[in-house]
């Protein structure tokens, strides 16, 4: 079983990691709204450890408190094709996602995701042989 601290240690070196560019441009995108004023803030993702909202990936990153981070099964996995190793679900805990009604930008979040607040990002061994990052992250959702 991973510790906390390693699993923080993994989701950020697959941040560092080009082959995840589809999770971190979703995540770039969720950070920061292109349209906002009129009572639409400009950020959504609020970090309740530092009580500030998150403007960068990096501020991202870094901002990951290892104690907020919770691991579970992932249910309904045995479904999935590919890889037979059963995923598990990544929550961190110290981020909330502000999504507003009100934006067109946020939209497209509440079709998919409802009134999520909280990203989860699902982490599995790969068949790609790679010794170095054996665990990656193959998708972002909110819950």
């Amino acid at each position: 079983m991973l510790t906390k601290a390693e699993l923080k240690s993994i989701i950020t070196n697959n941040f560092n990691d080009v082959r995840i560019s589809s999770i971190v441009l979703f995540i770039n995108e969720l950070i920061e709204r292109e349209k906002y004023g009129g009572g639409i803030n400009q950020y959504r993702i609020f970090d309740t450890k530092t009580n500030s909202f998150i403007t960068s990936l990096n501020q991202f990153i870094t901002a990951i408190d290892e104690n907020s981070l919770s691991m579970r099964y992932l249910y309904g996995s045995e479904k999935m094709t590919g890889d037979r190793m059963h995923p598990m679900v990544a929550t961190i805990g110290n981020f909330v996602v502000q999504l507003n009604e009100y934006s067109e930008e946020d939209q497209k979040y509440f079709k998919t995701y409802g009134k999520a607040t909280k990203i989860n990002f699902l982490l599995n061994y790969l068949a790609d042989g790679d010794t170095v990052l054996p665990l990656k992250i193959f998708e972002v959702r909110l819950s």
